[in-house]
């Protein structure tokens, strides 16, 4: 059947694309020293999904950039200074935010990927390079999913609410 073909084309396309995308921002992880241009656009596009989901929330807004301080990390890592905690902090409001947007169905999931992402973490070789793109790689399908959530939600109750 045509339709399925089609069907299946798109999804391998979709498929490559993002791992392309991927190993690209993996090149640039593994380069020595580590290329982290990618990873904070990462976090600002994070940053700016986060603040979508919550628009007309002034107090939300700013504990946002009060604690996905882009600017900040660049600084840090452009002068050699310690960022473990910096980053461990970044990561826990993200994953605080991940807990208190997402759907409850999606907790099983979230919490095997936390499961996952804790073990990697714990390693002594672990490097910051390889946490930080486990870790993209993990939320920000989990946060597009979130913001198209909402969206479709606000459509639905649109849709319903005037009729």
């Amino acid at each position: 059947d045509l339709n399925i073909y089609q069907e299946k084309l798109s999804e391998a396309i979709s498929d490559n694309i993002q791992k392309a995308y991927w190993d690209i921002i993996k090149s640039d992880m593994l380069k020595v020293p580590p290329d982290y241009e990618k990873v904070l656009m990462l976090l600002e596009e994070a940053k700016l999904i986060l603040k979508q989901c919550v628009p007309n929330r002034p107090d939300l807004l700013s504990e946002i950039d009060m604690h996905l301080e882009v600017e900040t990390l660049r600084h840090y890592l452009d002068n050699d200074i310690d960022v473990n905690e910096f980053v461990g902090n970044i990561i826990q409001f993200i994953i605080g935010k991940i807990r208190e947007f997402q759907a409850r169905t999606e907790e099983e999931s979230f919490n095997k990927f936390l499961e996952d992402f804790e073990k990697l973490r714990s390693q002594e070789t672990c490097r910051l390079s390889e946490m930080l793109l486990f870790f993209f790689q993990g939320v920000m399908p989990r946060l597009d999913f979130i913001l198209q959530s909402k969206r479709n939600f606000e459509e639905w109750l649109k849709k319903n609410v005037n009729q």
